[in-house]
């Protein structure tokens, strides 16, 4: 999909969509009989935290091996096209 609005608005839907299941999974993890120990929420809660801080770790690390991209939309060791404003003539301009 290369339309940002489009990317935009399917990304905002699926947030919605897991922060709406906060009502079906917070039932099971804290429920009332537990009382105040709650000891499978915090438990569970933990284990997300963790995995969060471990995500944001990688990603750096992750993000070193990926492709960067060219600044401005420059070839680097190839031939660049570029319209004349005087004669609307193509040159051409190694960079």
């Amino acid at each position: 999909m290369s339309q940002p609005a489009r990317k935009r608005s399917i990304a905002i839907a699926l947030v919605n969509s897991f922060g709406h299941t906060s009502f079906i999974y917070g039932s099971f993890l804290w429920p009332s009989a537990e009382g105040p120990r709650n000891l499978k929420g915090f438990a569970v809660s933990t284990a997300v935290l963790w995995l969060g801080v471990l995500i944001a770790a990688l990603m750096p690390v992750v993000a070193n091996y990926l492709p960067k991209p060219l600044s401005d939309g420059v070839l680097r060791g190839q031939e660049v096209h570029l319209a004349d404003n005087d004669n609307d003539q193509l040159k051409k301009r190694d960079e």
